[in-house]
């Protein structure tokens, strides 16, 4: 599963935008548009384009922590990596536990896509690690790793599955998402592959700690191997709070969390932006 250490170690790959949640460049057509290779000459051979620009920026976006067992969720980690804690990761000490699971869900104004960009949804299922030293990013704030993920757009989530990568049709249900004068609520769900998470609370206090812009890594388990989605979290008035994530019946995440539902450290935004996002294939 390991990936060569020089593609995790490149200091100049992202600039701004949260989250991991993304198709980044100055030319939308020329950077996302793979042409297919001209017939190699003698001697030469064909090559595959080993990554791709990705982004999804200005994002109506609600993220989920939920402290789990790490006995329970190491079992889904690649080789070599170690769950944060909950107090490492940042949640608020009445959040007990020696790992967490998160989950987020998007509608964003603008995702790129293989032929440019359009209004679509994002979200994951993802968890804070420590990744082997030999696959550290020196610039990211945090290393994930990130299980199945929401892409909407057709040729996209073709193209990610060549790759082998765990993508998968759905929906974003953002309609019970709201801004107050304290902050947000949100009654909201991420839909993919026929499952439904829904997200419920409340975030009125300011998030300082993750307002500013960072970068951070996503690692991605796939049947070919190990991706990365390297990208900049960026946003605009994060708030933080509490709540409940209710994960489908008979998921692998309701065995890792050990229930149906349960309390949550929940984040809010109401424009949040996954940017300038890199994805190494395997």
């Amino acid at each position: 599963m390991a990936m060569e250490q020089g593609r995790f170690r490149r200091k100049a790959f992202l600039v701004v935008a949260l989250g991991s949640l993304v198709l980044a460049a100055g030319c939308i057509g020329d950077d996302l548009t793979e042409e297919a290779p001209e017939e190699p000459g003698a001697g030469e051979e064909a090559t595959v384009e080993s990554s791709m620009s990705w982004w999804a920026t200005d994002c109506q976006a609600v993220f989920a922590a939920v402290p789990v067992e790490a006995d329970a969720l190491e079992p889904y980690l690649p080789s070599g990596f170690t769950p944060l804690t909950p107090e490492a990761f940042g949640l608020p000490p009445d959040f007990q536990g020696d790992a967490v699971l998160g989950a987020k869900t998007a509608q964003c104004d603008d995702v790129a896509t293989l032929d440019g960009s359009e209004p679509l949804a994002y979200g994951a299922l993802w968890a804070p690690v420590e990744p082997p030293e030999e696959m550290e990013e020196d610039a990211a704030l945090f290393h994930f790793v990130a299980w199945d993920t929401l892409v909407q757009d057709d040729d996209t989530r073709d193209h990610l599955h060549g790759w082998g990568l765990p993508v998968y049709d759905g929906h974003a249900g953002m309609e019970g998402f709201a801004a107050t004068p304290a902050g947000y609520t949100f009654d909201v769900t991420l839909e993919m592959n026929g499952d439904t998470f829904v997200f419920q609370g409340v975030a009125n206090a300011p998030e300082e700690d993750l307002s500013e812009p960072f970068e951070y890594v996503d690692f991605m388990p796939g049947d070919d191997g190990l991706a990365a989605w390297e990208m900049t979290s960026e946003t605009t008035d994060l708030r933080a709070g509490t709540g409940v994530l209710k994960v489908p019946t008979g998921h692998w995440a309701e065995d890792v969390i050990g229930s149906e539902d349960t309390h949550a450290w929940m984040l809010a935004d109401e424009a949040t932006s996954f940017a300038n996002g890199t994805i190494l294939f395997p």
